[in-house]
């Protein structure tokens, strides 16, 4: 049964979407330690996401999933960031690209358009919108909308993915739990990420540091399936053992 005051930080982040601990320690008249006590006990049971002083609603609890526009503000700067350093590793003249739905991975496609003959297929709605205003050829996986989340996902997706050969994808995840798995709310997503990574030569996780040490539901599959994992913090050492290339970035 929920507490009386984490419904009312429930009540306060649906109107708002998100909300600084400071303005919630004013508003419940209680101390600071007692608001991330309390947003502590949230983020375990899935409510929230706690990026840096603040508590975002997760509306991607159990198998609902995260409204697109909120998870894209979590962390934008960072998230861009470490697209960036990928993109830069990663992609050369000529190279077949594939995106999941994550916001992480949108991000990329900012950094793809001065490429040659690049080719990207993705399965974000939002991904698509983007790339839509670049001159990158691209492709959709198709499959049945998530409004939501702004992803495509079924059975049509990923013989879609199936038909394709990548040189190199990147995926996301809601969660990287603590002994390395990276985990998601979604196992319509997840089932589209791994006909990704199958299709792809080259398998990239990006992973902002509000998701470490957390776990989602769904795993999507271990640390050490990925050829490289990008992050801008260090993760600790018993994940870093299993990554078989780790680029921490710094932002």
């Amino acid at each position: 049964m929920r507490s009386i005051r984490e419904n009312d930080i429930l009540n306060i982040l649906k109107q708002e979407g998100e909300v600084s601990v400071e303005s919630l320690r004013k508003r419940l008249f209680v101390s600071e330690a007692t608001v991330r006590r309390e947003l502590k006990s949230m983020e375990q049971k899935g409510l929230i996401i706690r990026p840096h002083g603040k508590a975002v609603l997760n509306v991607g609890f159990a198998d609902k999933n995260a409204i697109f526009s909120q998870r894209e503000n979590v962390a934008s700067v960072i998230k861009d960031k470490l697209a960036l350093e990928a993109v830069k590793n990663c992609i050369t003249d000529g190279k077949v690209v594939f995106l999941d739905a994550s916001s992480t991975a949108m991000h990329a496609v900012k950094h793809l358009d001065n490429f040659s003959d690049i080719i990207v297929i993705t399965s974000g709605i939002r991904t698509l919108l983007e790339l839509s205003k670049t001159s990158i050829k691209h492709y959709s996986t198709g499959g049945m909308a998530m409004p939501a989340s702004s992803s495509l996902v079924g059975q049509t997706a990923i013989d879609a993915v199936n038909s394709y050969n990548a040189d190199v994808c990147f995926v996301s995840c809601n969660a990287l739990s603590e002994d390395g798995f990276a985990t998601d709310s979604s196992i319509l997503e997840n089932d589209v990420r791994r006909a990704i990574m199958r299709r792809s030569k080259r398998k990239i996780l990006l992973v902002d540091d509000s998701k470490i040490g957390k776990e989602r539901w769904n795993n999507l599959c271990h640390v050490s399936e990925f050829d490289e994992v990008y992050c801008n913090e260090m993760l600790p050492d018993n994940i870093l053992r299993e990554i078989k290339s780790f680029k921490l970035i710094k932002v």
